[in-house]
C-alpha cells in the first residue's frame, strides 16, 4: 500500500489546495555544502550580491520581456529521513502564458487535476471536477505570481513566476532572502548552468539551477521547506527528516506562437461554480458525519509486536478496554500526541485499560531509534503495510481508536486537538468504558 501523505493531518500537500508543499535527497537538493556567498543572521534580510544578481538576471529579464511563456515541468514533493523517501507526491505542471494577462495552467498529479485559466477577461480555476471559481482576471499576471494563496500547488509563486510571461520574478525568489550565493552546476551533474542557493529568513531554503548562454531557461529548482516547519512548531521530526519540493523543467521556451483556444475555459457540465476561494473552501467545511465504525464490531486483526510477541485482538475481548493509536515517526501531530495518550491510558492500567501505538509504514529500526530519541516506550504494533490502518479507515493519522470490552469500537478521533484538550476527552471516556458504559449507539441504530 502506498503511504499517501494525506494520512498525515500535518503533510497533507492537496495539489489545488495546499500552500505547502530528478532524483530527491536530502543531499542533493537541500543546503548541504552551499555554494560561497553571502549569509546573514537568521531572519536579516540582505541586499542581492552582484554574483548572484548577474546568475539571475538573464532568466528573470527574459521573462519579463517575454510576450508568451510555454513550459512542462516535473514536480515531486518528497518527506525524508536520512535520505529516504517516507512519503513522496508528484506531479506534471503544463503551462502555457502570454502578456498581459492570460494563461492556461493545469497541475496533474496520479489522483487529482488542477486547472488554472485567464481569457484575458474571467480567471477560472478548477480545484476538483464538480467546483470551479469564477473571478475577474488580473490586469497583469504579476498578481497571480506573487499571490502565495494562488491556488495551484505547492508553493505556487515559485513555479508561476517562472512560467508567467511579463511578470517580475524577483520578488517571489528574493524578497525574504536572508543569505545567498552562487556555484557552477557541474557537481550536480547539470553541465552548462549555474546554481543560484539562497536562503529565507522563514527557513526555507532554494536552490535554481539557470542554463547559461544566450538561451537562459529554468532547469531545476529545489525547494527544502523542512526549516520553515521547524519555525512554525509544525514538526516534532526525527533526526535526519527533511521535507523538501523539486521542480525539474522538461521544456521552457518564450515567444512562441499559442493557440488562442488554450484560454478558453471549459467546466465539466454539472461542476457548481463559486465565486471566491473561500465560498468554495466554505463548501467543504460540513461537519464530517460518525466515523463508520462507531458502534461496530472492531476488526479483527492479528500483529506482531516490535519486541517480536505475537499479537491477536481478541486476546482483549471481555477483559480490556483497547486504545489503538496510529501513527508514524515523520507525522508532526502523531509524535505530539503520542506521549500524551500512553501517559493518559497508563493511569487508567489498573482499571483493564491496555495501549497499543499502531505504527503505520515504517521499519523496526527507524522506529527504536526514535522511541529512543524521544524516551518513548509504549507498546508498538506493526502495521507495515497499512493494512490495519486501512481496515480502521485510518485515512489521515493520527488516529485513535477506543473498542470496549465487549469488542465495540467506542470512539475514534482523527487529528490532534492538543495535549489538555485531547487528554481531557480521553480521561473522560476511559472513565465510562472503565466502568462498563457505552459511548457509542449500537451499530443497528440512526447514527
Amino acid at each position: 500500500m502506498c503511504l499517501s501523505a494525506c494520512r498525515c493531518l500535518c503533510l497533507t500537500c492537496c495539489f489545488g489546495l495546499s500552500l505547502l508543499l530528478g532524483g530527491l535527497s536530502s543531499r542533493n537538493v537541500s543546503a548541504a555544502d552551499p555554494p560561497v556567498g553571502v549569509l546573514a543572521p537568521s531572519g536579516d534580510a540582505i541586499a542581492m550580491t552582484d554574483q548572484v544578481k548577474a546568475a539571475v538576471a538573464p532568466l528573470f529579464d527574459a521573462i519579463h520581456e517575454a510576450k508568451s511563456i510555454r513550459s512542462i515541468a516535473e514536480m515531486k514533493l518528497v518527506a525524508a529521513v536520512k535520505g529516504e523517501p517516507v512519503e513522496t507526491q508528484s506531479g506534471t505542471y503544463q503551462i502555457l502564458s502570454a502578456a498581459p494577462n492570460r494563461v492556461s495552467a493545469v497541475l496533474k498529479g496520479p489522483d487529482q487535476v488542477t486547472q488554472m485559466v485567464s481569457d484575458g477577461k474571467l480567471l477560472n480555476y478548477a480545484l476538483t471536477p464538480e467546483a470551479y471559481i469564477e473571478l475577474e482576471a488580473p490586469k497583469s499576471l504579476d498578481s497571480l505570481a506573487s499571490n502565495v494563496e494562488t491556488p495551484f500547488g505547492p508553493f505556487p509563486e515559485y513555479i508561476l513566476s517562472l512560467t508567467l510571461a511579463g511578470t517580475d520574478a524577483y520578488p517571489a525568489f528574493f524578497r525574504t532572502a536572508a543569505g545567498m550565493g552562487i556555484s557552477d552546476g557541474e557537481r550536480e551533474k547539470l553541465p552548462g548552468t549555474v546554481r543560484v542557493h539562497v536562503r529565507r529568513g522563514d527557513g526555507v531554503v532554494w536552490d535554481m539551477w539557470i542554463r547559461k548562454g544566450d538561451q537562459p531557461a529554468p532547469v531545476r529548482l529545489a525547494v527544502d521547506i523542512t526549516g520553515m516547519l521547524v519555525k512554525m512548531n509544525q514538526l516534532q521530526i526525527p533526526e535526519g527528516f527533511s521535507y523538501v519540493l523539486e521542480i525539474n523543467f522538461k521544456s521552457w521556451e518564450t515567444d512562441t506562437k499559442l493557440d488562442e483556444n488554450v484560454f478558453a475555459f471549459q467546466p465539466k457540465a454539472a461542476a457548481e461554480k463559486f465565486e471566491s476561494l473561500d465560498a468554495f473552501l466554505d463548501s467543504l467545511s460540513t461537519p464530517a458525519g460518525p466515523h463508520p465504525l462507531l458502534g461496530q464490531a472492531a476488526p479483527a486483526f492479528t500483529s506482531t509486536l516490535l519486541d517480536g510477541q505475537k499479537f491477536d485482538l481478541k486476546q482483549h475481548r471481555d477483559k480490556q478496554v483497547v486504545v489503538l493509536d496510529f501513527w508514524a515517526t515523520w507525522c508532526g501531530p502523531c509524535v505530539e500526541a503520542l506521549p500524551m495518550i500512553a501517559k493518559t491510558t497508563g493511569r487508567f492500567a489498573d482499571q483493564d485499560v491496555v495501549f497499543y501505538a499502531v505504527n503505520v509504514g515504517e521499519e523496526e529500526a527507524r522506529i527504536r531509534e526514535f522511541l529512543k530519541q524521544q524516551e518513548l516506550d509504549p507498546a508498538v504494533l506493526m502495521d507495515p503495510e497499512g493494512e490495519i490502518a486501512d481496515a480502521y479507515g485510518a485515512t489521515a493519522i493520527p488516529q485513535t481508536v477506543l473498542i470496549g470490552k465487549d469488542g465495540r469500537v467506542e470512539a475514534v478521533h482523527v487529528g490532534f486537538s492538543g495535549p489538555e484538550a485531547m487528554a481531557k476527552i480521553l480521561t473522560a471516556e476511559l472513565t465510562a468504558l472503565a466502568k462498563g458504559e457505552r459511548l457509542a449507539e449500537e451499530e443497528d441504530s440512526e447514527q
